[in-house]
């Protein structure tokens, strides 16, 4: 493979390519452009670096594992104190009607996700959207499997309310 050589037009091909893929991922854990932006650019210096190495079968999915952990990554660096909360038990569930979900666009999802607190969205959409298990989160964010389901827990609590909210203010409003 050309990129795995160095060659700078089969890497801004490839950066072409896979750009709009890679920021896709990485704007679910991290909302601001600006930083997703940057973010990408590190995943990319990632791929490049590592196709010297190996050249994966799959490529999406493989870029995808980066994209994720470089995101993590990102998160660490970042993140402070106050949102490591300890675990308080599970919120009672709340149910959502069906037609409230059928009514849900992308963009209306992404944008819930976007109002959640950094660690739970990122234990969110690492549980729920990326297929992690507590465990693995835990270690990821280097918090413990128990504040990891409370942050999972919260999460969904705070989708759930804000899903009952945005219905009764859509039949207000009709």
């Amino acid at each position: 493979m050309k990129c795995a050589r160095g060659q700078s037009r089969s890497q801004e091909y490839l950066y072409n390519q896979y750009y709009a893929f890679a920021l896709s991922v990485i704007l679910r854990f991290i909302p601001n452009r600006e930083d997703a932006r940057e973010v990408v650019n590190d995943v990319f210096i990632k791929v490049f670096t590592r196709l010297r190495e190996e050249i994966p079968g799959n490529f999406s999915g493989w870029m995808r594992r980066i994209a994720v952990h470089t995101a993590v990554d990102h998160y660490r660096a970042s993140r402070t104190r106050k949102e490591m909360l300890p675990d308080v038990g599970e919120p009672a569930p709340v149910a959502v009607p069906e037609e409230i979900l059928d009514r849900l666009s992308a963009e209306d999802i992404l944008g819930l996700l976007e109002k959640l607190n950094e660690t739970p969205r990122m234990v969110f959409i690492l549980f729920e959207i990326e297929g992690y298990h507590h465990d693995e989160i835990a270690v990821m964010l280097q918090i413990e499997a128990t504040t990891s389901r409370s942050h999972l827990s919260r999460a969904k609590v705070f989708l759930r309310n804000s899903l009952l909210t945005l219905s009764r203010n859509e039949r207000r409003a009709g």
